[in-house]
């Protein structure tokens, strides 16, 4: 593929490419946030980005902004698409607009997007090249796409004597520390529990920041179907996936007036059912399961990054259900500290992984 010329008017304005695409990265799921720059016929700048819930493009708004007059050159973090879904196609307007000169700092991994878009420009006399400089949006899609599964992000608290339950308080982690764990749902389209989970803490599992709205998908594992009556009566847990292999037609069909079942041999390997969350059309997952489903995840090799939030407190003869032989265990390279009042968060986080142009 052509390699873009190394001047600094081509790097500025694709690096400002990949900085838009960082403004509704965590609100454009399924599809990635992109960022996209135009040159118009007098040399003036114009900009856009992929709007909240994925539509319409970045590049879609940037051409059919009536105000601007003819773009000559377009500077986009991730190339154009070339098919019709919930979206029109942005090659279609581009050749439309006779958009001359596209630079992109980012292939397309996407089966419905790789190579496609470029023989279609090619066709007619449209130049695209790359600059081979993702954006964090672009690199998160090409990772799921040639993976074929979402990336995994697993957050767990303990004390400091590294107990994740307390006999007495439910909840035992500081105000900055239940906000961080709400950024994480905010960064994530979304989340798996476990039967466990689910049955003691009975948790809404939304996010609760103030100004955001955010929808979350809910995955349970349930390999029974055995539920807390209680869990009927939360209305944010209705709709919820659960992954299951319960051959009772009963339970099964009284379970499915509020789930949405997924009926799954639970001895496959983990990637498999992560490869069903990814055809669903989730990219980014959250996994806050407890002490059972971070050690099955984490022997299966099938963590990203983890997030443990450790209370500087001890609990004791207060304390239940010990993590401190799978923290220990845990092959994540410590990645970063943070210090949030009582609490100490530690990131683990694996190699991304990169792919080849």
């Amino acid at each position: 593929m052509p390699k873009l010329k190394n001047n600094l008017p081509n790097k500025y304005l694709i690096n400002l490419a990949n900085k838009l695409s960082e403004i509704n990265q965590f609100e454009t799921f399924p599809n990635p946030c992109v960022g996209a720059v135009g040159i118009d016929k007098n040399n003036h700048i114009h900009s856009a980005v992929t709007g909240k819930k994925g539509s319409p493009h970045a590049e879609f708004a940037l051409l059919k902004n009536k105000k601007i007059n003819f773009i000559n050159e377009l500077y986009t973090s991730l190339e154009p698409c070339c098919h019709i879904g919930k979206n029109p196609s942005c090659s279609n307007l581009i050749i439309k607009k006779k958009v001359k000169k596209i630079f992109s700092s980012s292939i397309d991994l996407d089966e419905r997007v790789k190579g496609k878009t470029n023989r279609l420009l090619k066709k007619k006399n449209i130049s695209l090249k790359y600059t081979k400089q993702p954006s964090k949006p672009s690199i998160l899609h090409n990772y799921c796409n040639l993976n074929q599964k979402p990336y995994v992000v697993v957050k767990i608290a303990s004390s400091n004597d590294f107990y994740s339950k307390h006999k007495f308080k439910r909840l035992f982690t500081s105000t900055s520390a239940l906000k961080f764990a709400h950024l994480l749902r905010y960064q994530s389209d979304s989340i798996l529990v476990g039967k466990n989970t689910i049955n003691h803490d009975n948790p809404s599992l939304n996010c609760r920041l103030n100004g955001i709205e955010k929808k979350i998908a809910i995955f349970i594992i349930n390999k029974n179907l055995i539920f807390n009556k209680k869990v009927f009566l939360n209305n944010n847990l209705k709709g919820a996936y659960v992954f299951h292999s319960e051959k009772n037609k009963i339970k099964i069909k009284k379970v499915s007036k509020f789930f949405k079942l997924i009926y799954f041999d639970l001895n496959q390997p983990i990637n498999d059912l992560l490869k069903v969350v990814y055809r669903l059309g989730y990219k980014k997952l959250l996994i806050e399961g407890g002490a059972n489903t971070l050690s099955n995840f984490l022997k299966s090799k099938c963590i990203n990054e983890l997030y443990h939030v450790k209370n500087k407190l001890n609990f004791n003869k207060n304390g239940l259900l010990s993590i401190k032989k799978i923290i220990k265990n845990n092959k994540l390279p410590l990645n970063q500290v943070l210090n949030l009042e009582q609490d100490l968060i530690l990131n683990y986080k694996s190699k991304y992984v990169h792919w080849n142009y």
